[in-house]
Formats: structure tokens, C-alpha cells, sequence
């Protein structure tokens, strides 16, 4: 089923509205696709996300391309950032691709929109998150993609 959610003005303070609409959406496999401008929260939206399940120490893998998580329960968490990649070409030589080989992980990754939407693998939920910033607040726009 799809869903399609927009949060408008939300401070940090509220940041866990949004979080747990997209858990109680969550299935494995999932894919999370985040974008926004620099500065927007993405980072910060996963780090709440993954507080969810119990993981507290979470960094942006921007210069390694992606870290893995295991949560206490045992959910498998793959965080990658796609900022520094070029093209789709660059994706199909660091093996990205492969981190969709392992079904019983939610994959999570910032700048999504860097890739085209049909690229995403077919068989896992794929829910998108647009991030827009205004000042302090900022918008989610939350949707499933089919």
C-alpha cells in the first residue's frame, strides 16, 4: 500500500513524529532514499531513526561511501551517503550495488536523488524522504515509490 505524508515547520524537538512514520512503515527489505540541500538534517533524520532500534553512535559516510549497523535486536542497518559520486558508473565500481544482496537489511542513503529512481532494486520497499530546510524548521515529505 502506498502512502504519501507531508510534515510542514517541524523543529528538532519534533523530529520524532516523522521518525516513527516512517518506522511503522518500515519491512525488510527496505530501502530509505533521503534528499535535501546541504545542511538539510538528513544525517540527523537517520541518526534519530537508528536511536529507534538502539544504535547510538552514528556518523555520515561520506568519505568511506557507506557504514553498516547491527542494532541490538539484530536488524541489519546499511547507511550510505552518495555525495561525493559522479555518476551512476561510480556506483557499479565500488560494488554499491552489492549491499542489495543481503534481503534482511534496511538500506539507508542520503543524497538518493543523485540516482534515478528506476535504478532502486524492484523487489525491496522503497520509501523517499524529501528534507526541505527554512530557517530552523524544516519540511518531510515522506512517499512510497512503487
Amino acid at each position: 500500500m502506498s502512502f504519501k505524508k507531508i510534515f510542514s515547520g517541524i523543529s528538532i524537538q519534533q523530529l520524532d513524529q516523522v521518525v516513527s512514520e516512517v518506522q511503522k512503515n518500515i519491512q525488510v527489505p527496505t530501502v530509505i532514499l533521503l534528499s535535501g540541500p546541504v545542511g538539510s538534517g538528513k544525517t540527523e533524520f537517520l541518526s534519530h531513526l537508528l536511536k529507534k532500534y538502539g544504535l547510538t553512535q552514528i556518523a555520515s559516510p561520506t568519505f568511506s561511501l557507506h557504514h553498516s549497523y547491527s542494532s541490538p535486536s539484530g536488524q541489519k542497518f546499511v547507511h550510505a551517503d552518495l555525495y561525493r559520486i559522479k555518476s551512476e558508473e561510480d556506483l557499479d565500481s565500488t560494488g554499491f550495488w552489492d549491499l542489495f544482496q543481503d534481503t534482511n537489511s534496511i538500506v539507508l542513503i542520503e543524497w538518493a536523488d543523485l540516482v534515478d529512481e528506476g535504478a532502486w532494486p524492484l523487489d525491496w520497499k522503497k520509501i523517499k524522504i524529501e528534507i526541505l530546510k527554512k530557517d530552523h524548521l524544516r519540511d518531510y515529505i515522506l512517499s512510497e515509490i512503487p
